[in-house]
């Protein structure tokens, strides 16, 4: 009778964890949608800005592109490498700060909004977080020309 009781309490115990977590797990789909939704919102217009300044600005002006058209990651990488270089990915990675001015006068001229440069001239070498503890940095799941290996828009602390 005893174990019958404590089978029951242990029971009750774990339906009351499982509905905790199940309201959890609701919240994080909830949160989920939201920001799929919110980066639904952005991609389109992020992506007409960099289409828009490459048909004024090219490579040979300086202009390379988005952070995020400049390298790539293997498909099972892709949440962890877009979550570590969040908003980075939509950066827009120029030759020198001079460029980033002559581009910034042209969207001012055209109404096109706002951006964040990377100048790669201006830019200090970034220093190695290492492995901590066997967690890889995520640097190490991108690949990036080595015109581009000064910066990386997946440095960050998270790891994977």
């Amino acid at each position: 009778m005893k174990k019958h009781k404590e089978l029951g309490q242990k029971s009750a115990s774990i339906a009351k964890e499982l509905d905790a977590l199940n309201l959890r797990m609701g919240k994080i789909d909830e949160e989920l949608i939201n920001l799929r939704e919110q980066k639904a919102y952005a991609q389109p217009r992020s992506h007409a800005l960099s289409e828009k300044l490459k048909s004024r600005f090219g490579e040979k002006d300086g202009f390379f592109g988005k952070a995020s058209e400049l390298c790539t990651y293997k498909p099972e990488y892709a949440y962890a490498v877009e979550a570590a270089a969040g908003s980075r990915f939509e950066y827009l990675v120029v030759d020198s700060i001079d460029t980033a001015n002559k581009m910034i006068g042209y969207m001012k001229e055209s109404g096109l909004g706002r951006a964040t440069f990377i100048p790669i001239k201006e830019l200090r070498q970034q220093a190695d977080a290492g492995e901590e503890k066997g967690v890889k940095s995520m640097v190490e799941f991108v690949k990036f020309d080595k015109a581009y290996e000064r910066y990386s828009p997946t440095r960050s602390e998270a790891p994977i």
